[in-house]
């Protein structure tokens, strides 16, 4: 592919070169603008040893400068990963050394890295010509994601892998477009990238002591993604309301049936499910008459290939549950020097990333859970989102999770924790007697054996539930 970020930008720049990039609050850079900032920040980098093929590790907590480094990175052919500042020194220290980085790159004195050449970042000094950047695309970025058991793994993507995946992405040129989460997170800045690449223009939200609904309100957003915890935030703050004209959409974690009608009846009716991955970009999005099924995720993007199979390989039937695999342009191949899980995920050129699901008469694909959480009772299977779908129709649970404690007599026994807030914890123990009657009715021999009650549901910065940790709440 000759494309690059560097191209887009530069036809951007020439026939749109007033149209807004990045906007925040009453600052705006257009796209003409953004190009020369990227050329200067290119030439600082180039001033400070950074050629093709440099590995960088990025700590840059300002969204803008950090926007604009990544482009001028990618610009030069070289290679990044985010270290974030908010991260521990150990992740960031693990970060650098599993992809041998090379340099740091901060503008917290705070975050360096030991052991590793740091350059503190003031922004452009001034006083000298910017380069023309004009060189194929050699460089691309590493991307860190975990699971719920918190191990760390990352991927590779070349610019051409990221570009085909912003060509699958849904943002459309001059649309307007926030997220609630820094992009110092891997996929918030991908997906910001994406938007540029299309044209679109992205909106920094400020972080400020101002109530959620009202940074999203007063920010002009069209497009607004936020994350199942950000949803629920919303939902347990009075007066949260959003205009019908913004488009919400949810990312990362699943959104049960019953928190979507409640973001519908409460938010907005104007609100998305989208089913991605950090392997594979976007895989399909549920729209607003898309919300009445369990787990439903919408129909596969056009160039999304996905099959359900069993236990040996096989497609199984239509309407029957498999394990989902996926194959897309521009998706990832392996993780990065870990051949392990690489076997584990990647198989002929598919992607399993481990979820089970099914297919709806109307084509629309349902995920049902994941294959390792999938409780084996004595033989009977128990997905845990039928025990989270009944626990969170209860008005005072703000989320579930189910999942199974080993037995050397049942297998799986079925326990689950769920998250009340700050006033109903108060009367936790009637909340649980209550919930308990209500699984035994709904779900008889498929109910959880134990329930707990917690004020917050231990999970990782994608929002998925630490199961690990769960689990430690039943050995007390």
């Amino acid at each position: 592919m000759d494309l690059s970020f560097t191209h887009k930008l530069e036809e951007f720049a020439q026939t749109k070169p007033d149209v807004v990039a990045i906007r925040r609050g009453t600052m705006k850079v257009t796209y003409a603008k953004l190009l020369h900032k990227v050329r200067e920040a290119a030439l600082i980098l180039q001033q400070n040893g950074v050629v093709a093929d440099s590995t960088v590790a990025l700590s840059i907590s300002d969204e803008l400068e950090n926007l604009v480094i990544s482009l001028a990175l990618l610009g030069l052919g070289s290679w990044h990963i985010t270290a974030a500042t908010h991260e521990s020194h150990a992740t960031r220290q693990q970060l650098a050394d599993r992809v041998t980085a090379t340099l740091q790159i901060t503008d917290v004195p705070d975050c360096k890295i030991d052991g590793l050449q740091s350059f503190l970042w003031f922004g452009r000094q001034g006083g000298a010509t910017p380069s023309r950047l004009l060189l194929p695309n050699g460089g691309g970025a590493f991307y860190s994601t975990s699971g719920t058991t918190g191990r760390m793994s990352i991927l590779k993507f070349s610019e051409a892998e990221m570009i085909l995946q912003a060509m699958r992405n849904y943002n459309k040129a001059g649309e307007k477009f926030a997220k609630v989460a820094s992009c110092e997170f891997g996929h918030v800045k991908r997906n910001r990238l994406f938007a540029l690449w299309l044209g679109a223009e992205n909106i920094l939200l400020p972080h400020d002591s101002r109530p959620l609904s009202t940074r999203i309100e007063k920010s002009g957003a069209e497009v607004v993604d936020l994350s199942r915890m950000q949803f629920v935030s919303l939902l347990s703050t009075p007066k949260s309301t959003i205009s019908k004209e913004i488009a919400l959409r949810s990312e990362g974690s699943g959104m049960p049936l019953d928190l979507r009608k409640k973001i519908r009846n409460q938010l907005s009716d104007n609100f998305h499910v989208r089913y991605a991955s950090t392997e594979t970009g976007l895989i399909s999005i549920a729209g607003p008459d898309e919300h009445n099924i369990e787990g439903g995720v919408g129909k596969p993007w056009t160039d999304v290939q996905i099959q359900l199979v069993d236990d040996c390989g096989d497609e199984v039937a239509n309407g029957d549950i498999g394990e989902i695999k996926i194959k897309t342009p521009g998706m990832a191949s392996s993780y990065f020097e870990d051949p392990e899980k690489t076997k584990q995920r990647f198989h002929n050129g598919w992607f399993y990333p481990g979820d089970m699901g099914r297919f709806t008469e109307s084509g629309q694909l349902v995920v049902i859970g994941r294959k390792d959480d999938v409780i084996n009772l004595n033989g009977i299977k128990i997905y845990p989102i039928e025990i989270e779908r009944i626990l969170t129709k209860h008005p005072d649970v703000q989320a579930a999770a189910a999942f199974p404690i080993n037995s050397r007599i049942h297998g799986g026994l079925p326990v689950a924790v769920v998250e009340l807030s700050a006033a109903a914890f108060l009367d936790k123990d009637a909340i649980l007697t209550n919930l308990r009657e209500l699984v035994r009715v709904e779900l008889g021999i498929r109910a959880p054996r134990r329930i707990l009650a917690c004020e917050r549901i231990p999970r990782n910065a994608m929002g998925k539930n630490l199961n690990g940790e769960l689990k430690q709440l039943f050995r007390v």
